[in-house]
């Protein structure tokens, strides 16, 4: 394993040593690398934090004045996080000869200062003049200028070797797909990936440049050159060193991963703007949800208490981890007032709240919960932090459709809803036990059936009414605008079904006015979102008798 921030040699060759600058994994900027052979040294990957391009241009300066050589900066692809602070080595140029080796695809870009395949876009800033001298590659032609390299298609890929002096030699491969220009070097034993394993990440599969059919080419490649050129150790662009090994499994991994993604939303502004938006719906949510769940389970430990059972109380408070999930729920509250503040919303953010989703997603484990909680607030719980991640990713959500019978489904929620776990005969038939006796009568007081004291009734003709929907997105939506129903006050609540020649509407009827029931836009954005996702149009309507809430979705007629 190389060790951080020393110089070593490099594993398979003669005289190259390596300086690694490796720090802790971010968007915010790349891991760098300085490599010293007699005739150069070689920067790849500059990054984006100042502290780092400080530390390095100190590290190259000292190089130079101990023996003057060339100074070649390559870049692994023209992303910001890796390219911007490439400018703040432009004042070498009165030491040594200096310039940056980019593929052609990247330095296009960068001559452009596009900020779209540059991805400043997404880091909301500009970027800035690229002030290197740029020699560009691409796959059947040498390197822009003189002596810098040659085309090689004797090697197990075609590549452009660079002679560094001492009997090594620099090799690098263009490997698209995160993004057109993605290249990995070699020297030796030694492989820098760049952002190749990071390439399915939600979000950054559907970036400007991201292809997935080059992605899959060039992930086999990568295994084969792994493998052939029997490389040691790799050097990702964000992270630690891996085993040549680990990498090919985590690429096997990816391959199958990236099978599933030949249509992926693309990454702009206006989606990071709407997973924004879908945060603090989620925020919200959660904390409802998760706030409802602990309410029963200090409920039931109360009931437990009272009973004499203290050990069985003390094991059902502890079922979730209440502290955990509310210090996760704070971190997330306060990253979405930094974003209410005014502070710039770009990938970091984005990836700010994937990481607290997904720590949420490890901390609740529905399991433990089962048979003490409704099963339909457990689904819902864990919906919230599934649904996030899954629409992160962007992927086509067709196969989650399906044609239904709303009529059919509706009376089967209904019926769901009301329902209990345990009877009251199941609590006297577990006397004879009492460990039996201590789960039958927890489930009997936790799994509250929802709606206990809402009257819900579902009318409809006796002929089939068929839709295409996402079953149990849409029974998850419906759960929660009756619950906001309930909430205002409902205490009948009329499910009625109207299907016509091209569409099937679900109108939703509470008794009484109750108008003031979603007027606060927090909570009609969600239900519209939700419902949405389920396959139906959610419209409210205003009657001579109060609003009536109604689900449109296209009639579906069965084939003969």
């Amino acid at each position: 394993m190389l060790i951080n921030r020393i110089w070593q040699p490099v594993p398979g060759a003669q005289q190259a040593e390596i300086y690694p600058f490796i720090r802790k994994p971010d968007v915010l900027s790349s891991n760098a690398f300085l490599i010293r052979t007699p005739e150069a040294i070689l920067l790849i990957d500059p990054g984006a934090i100042r502290e780092q391009a400080v530390a390095l241009h100190e590290i190259i300066t000292g190089l130079i004045r101990e023996k003057p050589r060339p100074v070649l900066v390559y870049l692994t692809h023209c992303h910001i996080d890796h390219s911007l602070l490439a400018a703040e080595f432009g004042p070498l140029k009165d030491l040594a000869d200096i310039h940056a080796v980019v593929h052609e695809a990247g330095a296009k870009a960068l001559r452009a200062s596009d900020r779209r395949l540059t991805l400043a876009e997404l880091y909301g800033r500009p970027y800035p003049h690229f002030q290197l001298d740029i020699r560009d590659f691409n796959a059947s032609a040498k390197f822009a200028g003189k002596g810098t390299g040659e085309i090689c298609t004797e090697r197990i890929l075609p590549c452009h070797q660079l002679p560094l002096g001492g009997g090594d030699v620099l090799d690098a491969y263009h490997t698209p797909g995160h993004s057109p220009d993605s290249v990995c070097l070699r020297i030796g034993r030694l492989l820098f990936i760049g952002d190749l394993l990071n390439a399915t990440v939600p979000m950054v599969a559907g970036i400007m440049g991201w292809n997935q059919a080059h992605f899959l080419q060039s992930v086999d490649d990568v295994i084969r050159l792994i493998d052939d050129c029997q490389i040691d150790a790799c050097l990702p662009g964000h992270g630690d060193e891996m085993t040549g090994s680990a990498v090919t499994a985590v690429l096997q991994g990816l391959r199958n991963e990236a099978a599933g993604l030949e249509s992926v939303l693309e990454t702009d502004e206006s989606r990071l703007l709407d997973t924004a938006a879908y945060a603090l719906e989620l925020l919200e949510e959660a904390q409802a949800v998760f706030s409802m769940i602990a309410g029963r389970l200090y409920y039931l430990s109360s009931c437990l208490e009272e009973l004499g059972e203290p050990e069985a109380a003390a094991r059902y408070i502890h079922l979730m981890p209440e502290d955990r999930i509310d210090s996760y729920l704070s971190e997330f509250y306060q990253l979405i007032e930094s974003w209410r503040r005014g502070e710039r919303l770009d990938l970091e953010f984005v990836y700010k709240v994937l990481g607290i989703v997904q720590k949420l997603q490890r901390s609740f484990d529905p399991e433990k919960l089962t048979g003490v909680i409704h099963g339909s607030l457990l689904k819902r719980a864990a919906g919230l932090m599934t649904d996030f991640i899954e629409a992160m990713r962007g992927k086509d959500r067709q196969d989650h459709f399906h044609q239904t019978d709303l009529v059919m489904f509706l009376k089967k929620l209904v019926r769901e809803w009301k329902t209990s776990l345990h009877a009251d005969t199941s609590i006297l038939d577990a006397a004879h036990d009492h460990v039996l006796f201590l789960e039958v009568l927890a489930a009997r007081i936790g799994y509250l059936p929802l709606f206990d004291d809402v009257e819900i009734r579902c009318r409809a003709s006796v002929a089939p009414a068929n839709v295409t929907l996402d079953r149990e997105h849409f029974g998850d939506a419906l759960t929660c605008l009756l619950e906001v129903m309930a909430g205002a006050g409902a205490r009948k609540i009329e499910l009625r079904i109207k299907p016509g020649t091209k569409e099937v509407r679900l109108l939703v009827i509470a008794d009484g006015r109750h108008d003031e029931i979603l007027q606060d836009a927090r909570q009609w954005r969600p239900l519209l979102r939700k419902f949405a996702r389920s396959g139906g149009l959610l419209r409210r309507k205003a009657t001579g008798t109060g609003v009536v809430y109604q689900i449109i979705f296209p009639r579906v007629h069965a084939s003969l």
